[in-house]
């Protein structure tokens, strides 16, 4: 006697909970694409490591921005993504760093070669993909504003705020701080 196989399709309950579910996934993935296309040309310091963390790379992504960090490119690797991304601040921002006394002082400009020409700009913030940044302190109106290599955290304040914050973290060590920049 030959077996008779049953073929169970979905339910409508399954069905539905399915479409639910997708229908969430596609709503949290679209709402967060269209926040990043809206505010996607202008940053301001508390925002930058979120905006660059915001395109999930595979490769090392760096910010360089110039004309007194009024305007800034997206590079990927040796690619630029985007330019004309503006840096939106109260006033000018002046780049800072601490020097082996623990004294914020004005830090290098930054150099970068596109199409064999140098460009000259204020600072480069690089994102690495597994989410480590480099060192960067920016000053506005006298408020600092630091993103630590180790840390999602930015620490805002005045200078004497800022060097508390990061004397009294391990996230300051002779080695990978105080060279940068």
């Amino acid at each position: 006697m030959p077996l008779k196989t049953i073929r169970r399709g979905f339910t409508l309950i399954e069905l539905i909970i399915v479409i639910a579910i997708m229908g969430m996934v596609a709503t949290l993935v679209s709402s967060r694409l269209s926040h990043i296309a809206e505010h996607s040309s202008v940053l301001t310091p508390s925002s930058i490591k979120n905006y660059l963390s915001a395109f999930n790379s595979t490769k090392r992504l760096d910010l360089f921005c110039y004309d007194n960090c009024t305007q800034c490119d997206l590079w990927e690797g040796d690619k630029k993504v985007r330019s004309s991304l503006v840096m939106e601040s109260n006033g000018s921002l002046s780049v800072r760093r601490f020097d082996r006394y623990g004294h914020l002082v004005h830090a290098d400009p930054t150099i970068r070669s596109e199409h064999g020409e140098m460009h000259e700009g204020n600072f480069e913030f690089s994102l690495y993909p597994d989410g480590v940044s480099s060192s960067l302190i920016l000053e506005s109106k006298g408020s600092f504003t630091a993103y630590t290599p180790l840390s999602d955290s930015v620490i805002q304040g005045d200078e004497d705020q800022l060097r508390a914050s990061l004397y009294d973290s391990s996230l300051m060590n002779m080695e990978n701080y105080y060279g940068s920049r």
